[in-house]
């Protein structure tokens, strides 16, 4: 396992790290533990192009990882802490470990064209839809709400105004991704997550896997727990989204989605 604990770029450039292993491909954040051996993790630089790195477990002198596809390893041992570090024409110096690696970024994937499903490298993580405003709370304990993408990309995070529907203690519960408007679509998203009694506080949701999305075409999303006993859900008027409804009557829930573009 090993540890990417900064991504340094040029001004006017963003990074992303993108990967995993299995279904457990998600966004990473820097300092994030990564590993075991065979997962893979792309990092894309606005403008600039991407990086590869693979885990390949044991090496000489203790773990190693493989970059950009190539024979070349960054070694470390213990945890492995790396930071990597791009100048504005490409050129990368993964430092730590047992000594720093230089290499380049690239426009491609390096000949992981159809990685995860993904067909074009990510460039960067950008907000896409929002509605911020609010006046109540409520709701019941399936709720959802449909919105409008206004890029192509896929969807990795939605950040979701509620609390818990039982008051002070935190609530099991999931959110699901449909195609369309309403929960009768294709199901491109379902995973379980951890409401928090927190109040007038948006709740952060990484996606694990995320799903493609189509500028001018519409998706919902869809929050449930098990019981609701407190009104859990933030939201304004309905006339505050105009591009999305919700299944609560003459509202509009409040969030955010973010989009890989």
């Amino acid at each position: 396992m090993f540890h990417i604990n900064s991504i340094t770029v040029p001004a006017g450039h963003t990074a992303t790290m993108l990967g995993g292993s299995n279904t457990d491909v998600a966004v990473r954040e820097p300092g994030d533990r990564l590993g075991p051996q065979g997962s893979a993790y792309f990092i894309a630089v606005s403008g600039l192009g991407t990086m590869y790195l693979e885990d390949v477990g044991a090496v000489t002198g203790g773990w190693g990882v493989r970059v950009n596809g190539a024979s070349t390893i960054w070694s470390y041992g213990g945890e492995g802490e790396g930071a990597i570090t791009v100048d504005g024409s490409g050129n990368v110096m993964l430092s730590g470990g047992n000594g720093p690696l230089f290499t380049k970024l690239s426009p491609t994937w390096f000949g992981q064209a159809s990685w995860s499903g993904f067909s074009q490298p990510p460039q960067v993580i950008a907000a896409d839809q929002a509605q911020t405003s609010f006046d109540a709370n409520g709701g019941a304990a399936d709720n959802w709400q449909s919105f409008t993408a206004g890029r192509n990309g896929f969807v990795s995070r939605l950040d979701v105004m509620v609390s818990s529907g039982v008051g002070s203690r935190s609530q099991a519960g999931s959110i699901r991704f449909y195609q369309g408007e309403g929960t009768g679509g294709t199901l491109l998203s379902d995973q379980p997550f951890t409401f928090q009694p927190v109040y007038t506080t948006f709740q952060q949701c990484n996606v694990v896997t995320p799903f493609p999305v189509v500028e001018g075409q519409k998706y919902t999303y869809r929050i449930t727990i098990p019981t609701e006993t407190v009104g859990w859900v933030y939201t304004a008027p309905a006339s505050a989204y105009a591009r999305g409804r919700c299944n609560l009557p003459n509202t509009a829930m409040v969030f955010r989605t973010y989009v890989i573009a």
